[in-house]
């Protein structure tokens, strides 16, 4: 039996990102026996190198944007892409960024190709009724991607949540979280944890607010707060920073950005809880939920869009967004409850392994996959 030849198209080189981890994760359990995989990349990077070494056929491959300077770039890239799907007879193109998905949903009309886009942000694009259109089929990450479909393309969607390496991201007991502490440099203080973008968008600034309450509020240092990742709005490390020292100057050492890391699943392992206090409309899901959750870690998230799906009151807390009190009270809650605590630690990693598994969401996609190189297209 022949194998079914997919391509997955991505317009990053680099694997700091949400969705370029999600996209690793999937290929690195995909059963290569099925199905012969490629992927497209813009150029030569971090993305690429791990591609090829979890046995992926890499090429590379850009869309540009439809300035007029582009016009022969654009030209060369139609055939380049055409030269690609036709001599490696792709059967099933997986697209996530919606203007990649846009143009790639024209061309693959006079391919024998069929796409399937990947939805992974809850905020709509403006080509979004084009794309659906062109698409043979729909992936949500959450059941709230949902809204960004038309009623008429319904049967083309499903929700298939994100998954997490449970093998990788493990609960520890006491002596080995103390270990993994220690190396990264954190104390016995209650840690709360923010892993992602800096950006505002993120509620960084909710989250500094509310630490900052805490902080008032206690005559001793109740708790460390570290912001785990890169910088997107420039300057806003700074803007924390000053905020943080102007309010209470004798905690500035409590508020630590470790920068970014490729052992999030330590930090994880380390942190007390983890905290995601983003905006709608930022989030698809937010895998760093499940993969905290994975690790028993409790979580406190906004009450968004795609958040709300991956936080139920027996594993964490939801709060309103933009709302730095009712996050102070809910960090209060997770630190002062031991039981209640400790429980959400068991049910955590329970709902982790039952939801969020990267070996049910690869079988799921690898349904998909089957069924549009099958002809099945109203999946």
């Amino acid at each position: 039996m022949s194998k079914i030849r997919t391509i997955y198209a991505t317009n990053y080189s680099d694997m700091k990102l949400g969705g370029q981890k999600s996209m690793i994760s999937l290929l690195e359990n995909m059963n290569q026996d099925e199905f012969e995989l490629h992927v497209i990349c813009p150029e030569e990077g971090e993305l690429s190198k791990r591609c090829r070494e979890i046995g992926c056929k890499v090429h590379f491959h850009r869309v540009w944007s439809r300035r007029p300077k582009n016009m022969i770039k654009r030209i060369k890239s139609y055939y380049e892409f055409r030269r690609i799907m036709h001599e490696n007879k792709i059967q099933v193109l997986h697209s996530d960024n919606e203007f990649d998905s846009f143009i790639y949903g024209r061309r693959l009309k006079s391919l024998n190709a069929k796409q399937l886009w990947h939805l992974r942000v809850a905020f709509k694009f403006k080509y979004d009724h084009i794309i659906q259109e062109n698409a043979d089929a729909i992936v949500g990450i959450s059941e709230s991607m949902k809204a960004r479909i038309s009623e008429t393309n319904y049967h083309k969607y499903r929700t298939i949540y994100n998954g997490v390496d449970t093998d990788k991201f493990v609960p520890l007991d006491e002596n080995q979280k103390l270990e993994i502490r220690n190396k990264l440099g954190m104390d016995d203080s209650f840690s709360i944890l923010f892993v992602g973008q800096l950006k505002e968008g993120k509620g960084l600034y909710d989250l500094t607010g509310a630490f900052i309450s805490l902080c008032k509020n206690q005559s001793n240092n109740p708790v460390k707060l570290y912001m785990l990742g890169s910088e997107i709005d420039k300057g806003i490390q700074a803007k924390l920073e000053a905020e943080v020292t102007k309010e209470i100057p004798e905690f500035k050492t409590s508020y630590i950005f470790p920068g970014h890391s490729d052992s999030i699943h330590e930090w994880m392992q380390a942190a007390d809880i983890l905290i995601l206090p983003s905006h709608e409309g930022v989030e698809g899901m937010g895998r760093v939920l499940f993969e905290a959750m994975a690790c028993g870690t409790p979580v406190i998230g906004t009450n968004i869009a795609g958040i709300r799906d991956a936080v139920t009151e027996d594993i964490g807390y939801l709060v309103p967004e933009k709302n730095p009190e009712k996050l102070a009270e809910a960090i209060e809650k997770m630190r002062m409850d031991n039981t209640k605590y400790q429980e959400f630690k068991i049910n955590c990693r329970k709902r982790a392994i039952e939801h969020f598994d990267i070996k049910i969401h690869a079988r799921k996609i690898s349904e998909v996959y089957k069924e549009l190189a099958n002809g099945e297209t109203n999946v």
